[in-house]
Order: structure tokens, then sequence, then C-alpha cells
């Protein structure tokens, strides 16, 4: 008598329900209160960095507004500095969030993150390059579009005018959403290159709306702190000062720090609150 055969089936377990966007901004402003001192020194280091170097580019501003190879190489090592600070930020961000929360000291946390800051350089410039390649091929096609004149492929122009405002629109931000977790996978997994690319697609495969949603919701907010802040401390310096332009600097100056510690802070709290509810989920 023949045996029943076993049937096995793979069956893909659920996505995870998400915290609502205003309940998750509520636990990441608790989680901003709880630690601010450490979010704090992990943030500003990198800003007084970035603040002492363009201090000192300042020296050079007429020198550099000319065209050589020493200024063209200048400008290209300042775009990488701000990059691997970029780069140490993140790390020490999701060290402290998704490896080591006990750790208050900055100085070890940023220590901490080095072994990982060539894998998430790498990874990073993969998307950078895959993007801006994307983006060359697409220019392109839409530059030898504009060199068609006869009237019957006048429609294909205007198709290719808006897929390149739609390139230049959406697709990075679609790009954004898909691989937001990428550098938190890097961090926390310790993938790297496509490896840590494909499994930020698969956290996001099935909630990109959602997670977009939740994070338009944080951009407006920010939005919103941005020009109020702006307006208020602008309101105030202009009446003790009547110099537009100095009053602006200094109210951008204030308002981009201030941002960057709290919206900035809040931001990585986020993307590594969501990645562990994802990551949870699919272990």
């Amino acid at each position: 008598m023949d045996q029943p055969s076993s049937i096995t089936t793979k069956v893909t377990p659920p996505r995870p329900q998400l915290p609502g966007p205003i309940a998750l901004l509520r636990e990441a402003g608790q989680t901003l209160r709880i630690h601010f001192g450490t979010f704090l020194g992990i943030v500003l280091f990198p800003i007084i960095i970035t603040f002492v170097g363009f201090l000192c580019l300042s020296l050079w501003t007429d020198t550099l507004q000319q065209f050589t190879l020493i200024n063209s190489s200048i400008l290209v090592i300042t775009l990488l500095v701000l990059f691997l600070i970029s780069s140490c930020t993140g790390n020490a961000m999701f060290q402290f969030l998704l490896i080591d929360p006990q750790t208050k000291n900055v100085i070890k946390i940023y220590r901490a993150t080095f072994k990982r800051l060539g894998a998430v350089v790498m990874t990073n410039l993969i998307l950078i390059i895959g993007g801006f390649i994307s983006f060359c091929l697409y220019s392109a096609v839409a530059i030898m579009g504009r060199g068609l004149d006869s009237p019957s492929v006048s429609g294909w122009i205007v198709l290719l005018s808006l897929g390149f405002a739609l390139l230049v629109l959406v697709v990075p931000l679609w790009l954004l959403i898909k691989f937001i977790f990428t550098q938190a996978v890097v961090m926390k997994e310790g993938r790297a290159n496509f490896s840590a690319i494909r499994r930020s697609s698969a956290l996001v495969k099935g909630l990109w709306w959602p997670i977009f949603w939740r994070f338009f919701i944080f951009g407006l907010a920010y939005a919103a702190y941005y020009i109020l802040m702006n307006f208020i401390i602008g309101s105030v310096l202009q009446a003790s000062t009547s110099d537009t332009s100095t009053t602006s600097f200094i109210s951008n100056i204030f308002v981009t720090v201030v941002g960057e510690v709290t919206f900035g802070s809040i931001g990585y709290i986020l993307i590594g609150r969501l990645y562990t509810i994802l990551a949870g989920s699919t272990s």
C-alpha cells in the first residue's frame, strides 16, 4: 500500500504591523530625550570637524575660485571627507542604537565603528555609482531626443522629457526608501556591498508605502521646524541689527545645528527602530 507523501510547503511569514507615524515619532522623541547627551556628542563631533574644515577652506576662497588642477583636487578631497564624515556619523548612531546602547562615551562609540567603516563606504559607493550611471544613460537618451525636430517624433520628445522628470524626481526617492536600511544592515549584521543592498531591499519588500509615509510625515515636521525657527530667529535678530545677510547667516547656522542634533538624531532613531522590527520578523 502506498504511503502518503509528505509535501513541504514554504510559508512566507506575514509582514509585521508597523507603529503608526505619530506613535513612531513619539517613541523616537522619548529615546532622544533619554539619551540626549549621547546623541548630542555623536552629532556635534562631525559638525565641529566640518565647521573647522570649512573655516580653513574660507582662507583660500579667492584662490579656489580659479579653475586649476589643485583647486579641483581640493574640491574632490573636501567632498570625499564630507562623505566619510557622514558615513562615520551613521556608523556611530547605529553602533549605539543597535549594538551597544549602554556605552555613553562618544569616543568609544566612534572607535567601535571604524571596523565597519570600509564596508559602509564601499556599499554606499555602489549605490551612488549605480544611480549616477543610470542618470547619465537616461540623460544621454533625453539629450539625443531633443535633437529630433521632425514632427513625427515630437511625441517621443515629450515622453522622453516626462520620463527624465520621473527619473530625476521619483526614482531617487524610490531607491532611497528601498535601500534605507543598508547602513543599519552593515553595522548590525556584518553584511557588505550587494549582500547588504539585497538585505535592505528584502526588508522593505511589500512595505514601501508604509515606510515612505512615516518618513514623509517626519520630513514635513522637519520642514515646518526649519521655516518656523528661521522666521522667529530672523525676526528677533532683525530687531537688533539691520544687516540682513548677517542675520540670515546666523539664523541658518543656528537652525541647522539644532535641527541636526534633534531631527537628525530622530531620523537615525526611526531607521533603527523600523529596522529592528523588520529584521526581527524575518529572523
